[in-house]
């Protein structure tokens, strides 16, 4: 009987402490578990070994598009008092979308008159797909005699060309009460594409 005692009073103990250990396993919070993620930007510029910066293809300019032309043939003495191309003085540019254009026309030439004032000069036009971008004075004018010798006069004019092939030329504008000549020229059309810009993107939102 006294062993039969102790062995309950054991047993009795051992259940009284599982309930007290699920007592406090009931008491105690659910454990939680934080994170954190740091983020740190770099403003970073990548070179080669001579300094040359790189950028990305979509942000990178285009490359230029170029026309020239050239004349050794002698145009004039011309009195014209309107205007008349230029034999073979023109150029051809396509380009890819808008380009601002830089055009420069300079020659060696004469712009006589038997009685020369300072409301005289011998004018040139530049044209692109025939529209004029203005006459513009290209050489002064001089006595007659003597005979000056050519001197090389340049013009350059600025225009925006929009996608497409485009044809620019030069005419002598013409002028009373003067003689021009022309002994050599040349032509150059530099035009700068633009970046097209980004297609715009959508944003879709979802219900639940």
């Amino acid at each position: 009987m006294k062993r039969f005692g102790f062995a309950s009073f054991i047993l009795l103990a051992f259940l009284a402490g599982l309930r007290g250990l699920a007592a406090q396993a009931e008491q105690q919070p659910p454990a939680t578990f934080k994170s954190e993620v740091g983020v740190i930007e770099i403003n970073a510029v990548v070179t080669d070994a001579a300094g040359n910066i790189y950028v990305k293809k979509a942000e990178a300019p285009l490359t230029p598009v170029v026309g020239i032309a050239a004349g050794t043939a002698v145009f004039g003495p011309s009195g014209a008092t309107t205007p008349g191309f230029i034999p073979t003085a023109f150029t051809t540019v396509a380009t890819p979308g808008t380009a601002s254009a830089v055009v420069t026309f300079s020659g060696q030439a004469t712009c006589v008159a038997p009685k020369p004032t300072i409301d005289l000069a011998c004018p040139i036009q530049i044209l692109v797909d025939g529209q004029a971008l203005g006459k513009v004075n290209f050489a002064p004018v001089t006595a007659a005699s003597p005979a000056p010798a050519p001197l090389t006069y340049t013009v350059t004019q600025t225009t925006v060309l929009q996608k497409g092939g485009h044809v620019i030329a030069v005419q002598y504008a013409g002028a009373k009460n003067v003689i021009f000549t022309l002994k050599s020229w040349n032509l150059a059309v530099q035009a700068y594409p633009e970046l097209p810009e980004p297609l715009p993107t959508e944003t879709t939102k979802t219900t639940k």
